[in-house]
């Protein structure tokens, strides 16, 4: 896992960034990202959110929002990331944590952040077998808990390779 695209994922959310492209992937709860070479589900307390515009390295992308718990998800696919050693970025920190492994034998790599203004994310990430790009999966929040880490692990135990 190369902690490069981890940093990519995150800095995208919690920066706001907007690129100038639409994404392939169509929103949806039963996401299809078989184009991809994945499939996964979205819990129903996560509704579409605004559109995400997306350049280079980003391939595809769509964002979700719970507003009953003021949470953003995302889901990114990423161009294969060569860098390594991702370091921390003007307000915001990086920890990497134990790598997750589902019940679907997928294993992704699990970064938290922390801006100086106390927002959080959990982003996993692992390398999709097609083509080398790079699935990643972030959920922010206002404040951290193990209940925002945990359903990032609950999103991600959805994930299904499909092999395209």
């Amino acid at each position: 896992m190369k902690k490069m695209v981890l940093l990519v994922v995150m800095s995208g959310m919690l920066l706001g960034t907007s690129c100038p492209a639409s994404s392939p992937l169509i929103c949806s709860n039963n996401l299809d990202g078989s184009a991809y070479g994945f499939t996964m589900t979205v819990p129903q307390e996560f509704t579409c959110g605004s559109a995400m515009w997306i350049s280079s390295p980003i391939k595809g992308a769509v964002q979700y929002r719970d507003s009953t718990n003021n949470r953003t998800l995302a889901v990114l696919v990423l161009q294969h990331a060569d860098s390594a050693g991702a370091t921390d970025t003007a307000g915001v920190t990086y920890v990497d944590l134990a790598d997750y492994a589902t019940g679907n034998g997928i294993t992704f790599g699990v970064r938290k952040g922390t801006s100086t203004t106390g927002t959080v994310s959990y982003t996993a990430a692992v390398e999709i077998t097609t083509g080398g790009d790079v699935l990643g999966v972030q959920i922010l929040a206002a404040a951290d808990s193990d209940a925002v880490r945990d359903k990032l692990y609950e999103i991600i135990e959805t994930v299904v390779f499909t092999g395209s």
